[in-house]
């Protein structure tokens, strides 16, 4: 079983090298041969390094540590209260302030469809940190926010989510999930998320 390795997460920039080195560094970024980049590396003297390369570093990195994710998955028991590759996930993605979009990534590519939906919340919170307003619009949120809500977990974030900076992606629906009623625990968490919200009046009769 392929395992991650520690060079996946301590790659870092370089800058000002010996020309030969710079230039099959950067050719190596660009064919996305990131195992051999990663070997090479270390031909850079730290004194050498520089800001200026860490971009590319840090996108090579998240390409190998969601590969690598990947084959440790099966590595660990997933118990919803000993659930520890998720949180290794989420570490990985806090390490990275640069790469745009990863955490959202971790939580779409690898997260869903291995655990139930709710399992990608923390992954998806850091990406609207980081991110911005443009993960609403990830066709997944809703489902990971459903869940979340059946759960009846983080009803503050979700309801300022879907009633305030997703609104327009998510209130419709959590509203017509709502309306089926066909979940006790995602109506309790749901009434108190869309609570006071007077244009899904009608999902909201199901509280009453």
């Amino acid at each position: 079983m392929p395992r991650l390795f520690p060079a996946f997460f301590v790659l870092v920039g370089c800058a000002a090298a010996k020309p030969a080195v710079f230039n099959d560094l950067r050719a190596l970024d660009t064919q996305q041969s990131y195992r051999e980049l990663v070997g090479r590396l270390k031909e850079v003297a730290p004194a050498q390094r520089d800001s200026e390369w860490e971009a590319p570093w840090l996108e090579a990195r998240a390409a190998l540590g969601i590969k690598a994710f990947g084959w440790t998955y099966s590595n660990y028991r997933h118990a919803t209260s000993d659930e520890q590759w998720v949180p290794q996930l989420v570490a990985f993605a806090e390490q990275d302030p640069v790469t745009k979009g990863l955490a959202q990534r971790l939580g779409r590519d690898l997260v869903l469809g291995r655990l139930v939906a709710s399992s990608a919340w923390p992954l998806y919170a850091l990406a609207l940190q980081r991110d911005g307003d443009a993960v609403c619009t990830d066709e997944k949120l809703a489902a990971v926010v459903i869940d979340v809500i059946d759960y009846q977990s983080w009803l503050d974030e979700m309801k300022a989510l879907v009633t305030g900076r997703c609104a327009a992606q998510l209130k419709g629906p959590v509203s017509e999930k709502l309306k089926q009623n066909d979940s006790k625990s995602f109506r309790k968490g749901a009434c108190q998320v869309l609570a006071g919200q007077t244009d899904v009046a009608e999902a909201l009769k199901v509280c009453e």
